[in-house]
């Protein structure tokens, strides 16, 4: 249960906070326009034809969906342990309360008449009755049945972007419960205000709870141990999944062009923490080279920076393992916060991408699983990435780039 509560807190200050109160702000400016353009009111009337077993549905879908959907994700990734799924129904969890919260809270402050208390014949879609709980929390503005639905469905796309049929099917379905509110038992103005405030806190739950899901991909005693131990896993990466072991030990290195099948001439890339792991290779940076590589170095997420491996100079013949008789080797930073405390608790990981030679890069576990089987100690699951393989430059003493692979 308590993770359903995840970040709450800190969720719920980011919906209500700058700059997300613009998204507040506008709720309220297209509501005003709508109602002084007597939008609400045109609209009311224009839909009287439509009988309540359209609409129906829509109100009973908007009801019980919430309820059910997190349940049953629930349900089935305990049954599967698919801690994706499990994250999932935490998530939509969270969006349905918070939702319902919100807009019950602008309801019992802004009183608005429902429009079943017309006649169709005097115009009540003004009559709003400022104060508390004026007009209770069940009718009124914003409509919760929107509200929530669009949470649900913003929430799914943020955290399955790749999943065309999440986003279409739940646009829909979102749609379906909304413009059904409208015609049934709210306002045009009370179903617009809902899908504002159900994008913005499925944006911001979504966002959390992929973060989540994020540290706890790496975050895992069992991949740290198996590293530590000299094991070999398949996790994602900063660009794909990459089969994985520690650099520093040669029969981890050996099993993963084993398992892999890789051309033995071909050196594979590492993975370091920071600068100071090339000293484990014997490897100290010119000032050029290291201004270069700080510069493509971020933790900050808002910074776009392209994955970018330098290959440096090693010729230390202890490191052949590694370097393969090319006597160089590539490094690369990732700039994944999670990611990088990761290597700072293994140590520098060799990170070739997760198929076997001459096949295409896994873009799920169940792509890893079918190239290598029981062959690899842990699978992380990640979900699908669709990332691409990082860009490769040969790096100098005097800070000249040769771009090695675009």
């Amino acid at each position: 249960m308590q993770t359903f509560f995840f970040g709450i807190w800190e969720n719920i200050k980011q919906i209500f906070f700058w700059p997300n109160t613009l998204w507040h702000l506008s709720a309220i400016a297209v509501t005003y326009f709508i109602v002084m353009f007597g939008l609400d009111w045109n609209y009311y009337v224009a839909t009287r034809f439509i009988d309540s077993k359209w609409w129906m549905p829509a109100g009973l879908l908007g009801f019980f969906l919430p309820v059910l959907v997190p349940i049953a994700l629930y349900i089935f990734g305990r049954d599967r342990n698919n801690a994706r799924i499990l994250n999932t129904s935490f998530a939509l969890g969270q969006a349905v309360i918070l939702a319902y919260f919100i807009s019950s809270i602008y309801k019992a402050f802004t009183g608005r008449i429902p429009p079943e208390f017309s006649n169709a014949l005097v115009d009540i879609s003004n009559g709003f009755q400022f104060g508390f709980w004026r007009g209770g929390i069940f009718n009124g503005w914003p409509s919760s049945h929107t509200t929530i639905a669009f949470a649900m469905i913003a929430t799914l796309i943020v955290l399955y972007p790749e999943n065309k049929k999440v986003k279409y099917l739940g646009i829909l379905y979102a749609l379906f419960v909304g413009l059904g509110a409208s015609v049934g038992f709210h306002w045009l103005s009370e179903f617009i205000a809902g899908l504002i405030f159900g994008v913005l806190i499925g944006i911001v739950v979504g966002r959390s709870f992929k973060n989540r899901m994020v540290k706890s991909v790496w975050d895992n005693i069992d991949l740290i141990k198996t590293l530590q131990s000299g094991g070999v896993a398949v996790m994602p990466t900063d660009t794909l999944y990459g089969i994985i072991g520690s650099a520093l030990n040669k029969e981890s290195v050996e099993r993963i062009y084993k398992i892999r099948g890789r051309d033995t001439s071909k050196p594979c890339i590492i993975l370091i923490g920071d600068m100071n792991d090339l000293e484990k290779f014997s490897i100290t940076l010119s000032k050029p080279q290291e201004f270069i590589i700080k510069s493509f170095t971020s933790f900050d997420s808002t910074q776009d920076i392209r994955p970018t491996s330098f290959v440096l100079d090693c010729p230390l013949d202890s490191l052949s393992y590694l370097h393969r008789g090319t006597r160089t080797l590539a490094f690369r930073i990732p700039q994944l916060a999670h990611l990088h405390d990761l290597l700072l608790k293994t140590g520098p990981l060799v990170a070739p991408s997760a198929n076997t030679q001459g096949e295409e890069p896994a873009g799920a576990i169940i792509e890893a699983k079918k190239y290598f089987g029981d062959n690899v100690d842990v699978y992380v699951d990640g979900g699908v990435l669709y990332g691409r393989a990082s860009k490769v430059v040969r790096l100098s003493q005097d800070g000249s780039i040769t771009t090695i692979r675009e």
